[in-house]
């Protein structure tokens, strides 16, 4: 099966940055925790592509980002947040849900 007769995800998973991380007191490391993320991003970058990251600061609700990620296995997707979870990514934002769409080829 060639890449275009397989079915292309999008998924656009949303974040909420914890409260102490606003401040300055906060005692987080903020900084590791985007380099960690960006090593993740890179390491999954085979199978996952990043096309953007947003603020939604201004949307209502508690969410503040969202990413839009574009793959071809749902599984995927499952493995990279699995990853930033566990991740310190995790002490600097909470998963706040997610949309996960399909185009599939024409029949």
């Amino acid at each position: 099966m060639s890449e275009h007769d397989r079915p292309t995800y999008v998924y656009f998973p949303t974040f909420v940055a914890v409260p102490t991380t606003r401040g300055s007191e906060s005692g987080l490391d903020v900084e590791s925790a985007v380099q960690e993320g960006e090593r993740l991003f890179e390491k999954w970058s085979d199978r996952v592509e990043v096309r953007g990251a947003y603020s939604t600061a201004a949307f209502q609700g508690p969410t503040t980002s969202m990413m839009w990620w574009i793959g071809h296995a749902v599984e995927d997707f499952q493995g990279l947040l699995g990853d930033l979870r566990r991740s310190a990514v995790s002490r600097v934002f909470h998963s706040g849900g997610g949309f996960l769409g399909v185009v599939r080829p024409p029949e």
